[in-house]
């Protein structure tokens, strides 16, 4: 409801109420307990590392706003729809068969970030520029196809990149990537979709945490 700004009447309420509790209960029954993810280090967070969340949060604000905009300006452009499709699924196979972490929703990119999964930073980097870019152009052909799991993968390379970092420049202000790449999904989130209430919430879900 805060994405769509649907009018708040108890009928809306009532609806996604009911139909939020039916879903979780038969997901429950057919898929089990565990959340989606597994966040490795999951203590309360010190205050020496507010600091870091923000610059996280900052630094998500501004990703947000080059997705947004870049995305209004590949789709409104227009391309011959036979060309684009091309060099999108001719660069797709490439990175299925050299770096896979490229194409799809990223779930299991995520899945390993959140588990501690060590990577260099230069790697991270790497693989947060050219994500936002396939992700860009997957989008702008028009082919059905979701945008909202590479959002959330794009959040958690942008906050285990900046714990990376951090680990090794101030280690003692800096929580474990795993832990602000969980704050880097909700922070893009909330930036692309301009809905952080649906960002928190989410995130919470999905790790349990």
């Amino acid at each position: 409801m805060e994405e769509l700004r649907r009018e708040m009447s108890h009928g809306t309420y009532g609806n996604a109420l009911v139909t939020a509790v039916a879903s979780v209960a038969v997901t429950r029954l057919c898929l089990g307990y565990d959340s989606t993810f597994h966040l490795a280090d999951s203590p309360p967070l010190p205050l020496t590392a507010y600091p870091m969340v923000i610059l996280v949060g900052l630094l998500a604000s501004l990703l947000g706003i080059v997705f947004n905009r870049s995305l209004l300006r590949m789709t409104s452009r227009k391309y011959p729809a036979w060309l684009l499709g091309a060099v999108v699924g001719a660069c797709g196979g490439l990175f299925v068969l050299f770096l896979p972490e490229v194409t799809g929703g990223g779930h299991d990119l995520t899945r390993r970030l959140l588990e501690g999964e060590n990577h260099a930073a230069s790697w991270l980097a790497g693989l947060l520029l050219l994500k936002l870019l396939f992700t860009l152009l997957s989008y702008a052909t028009g082919a059905p196809g979701g945008i909202f799991a590479p959002i959330l993968s794009l959040g958690a390379l942008l906050g285990y990149l900046t714990g990376t970092i951090g680990m090794a420049w101030a280690p003692l202000f800096t929580p474990s990537p795993a832990r602000l790449a969980t704050v880097g999904m909700a922070a893009l989130l909330s930036a692309c979709v301009h809905a952080p209430l649906t960002g928190v919430v989410l995130i919470v879900e999905m790790t349990g945490q």
